[in-house]
């Protein structure tokens, strides 16, 4: 193959990679299918499970009133720390998608009011919290056996369509469901 050919090769391979770099910028991150056993599923009730509301009014699925839910299950004192290193992006998620419909509930196994208010100040958290002091609502979701922290994205139907790690979580998904 002479010199031209290979030099017209090299060019259009870099085209073509600069194409599809360009093309994955454009489209997102890609995002892998929701599944778990609980995604389309009805999500089970909450405020007869929780004990104490922070930062808030209490909450129910029924006024929800067609807005998406994120329901994200965590404990300060988890293996690790990895609930309080998963909050901020959640946070980011509450402060920038809540103003366009996204309602944010963190659900936390703690005793008291007193012992999550300081944690709350700490890390900034201003989205609706509960405490769920005796771990009905954990269990109900199946936190209880999977762990901390854990998330639900909720329709505005009552209807579960996603739930993994918080953090990956995306904003590109829950927009979906935005009203």
């Amino acid at each position: 193959m002479t010199r031209r050919r290979w030099a017209i090769l090299a060019v259009a391979a870099a085209l073509a990679g600069a194409a599809a770099v360009a093309f994955l910028v454009w489209r997102g991150p890609a995002e892998a299918p929701a599944s778990g056993p609980m995604i389309g599923k009805r999500a089970p009730k909450i405020a007869d499970n929780v004990e104490f509301w922070l930062n808030g009014q209490e909450l129910e699925l029924a006024g929800l009133e067609g807005r998406p839910l994120l329901l994200v299950f965590w404990h300060p004192l988890d293996k690790g720390g990895r609930s309080l290193a998963a909050l901020p992006h959640v946070r980011g998620l509450a402060d920038s998608l809540g103003p366009k419909g996204l309602l944010t509930l963190g659900c936390c196994v703690l005793d008291t009011p007193a012992e999550a208010e300081p944690i709350l100040r700490e890390h900034g958290i201003t989205f609706l919290t509960a405490l769920d002091c005796d771990a009905d609502l954990h269990c109900d979701y199946r936190v209880d056996t999977i762990g901390t922290p854990y998330a639900y994205l909720i329709d505005g139907g009552a209807a579960i369509v996603w739930e993994g790690p918080p953090e990956k979580l995306t904003a590109h998904r829950i927009r979906r469901y935005l009203p």
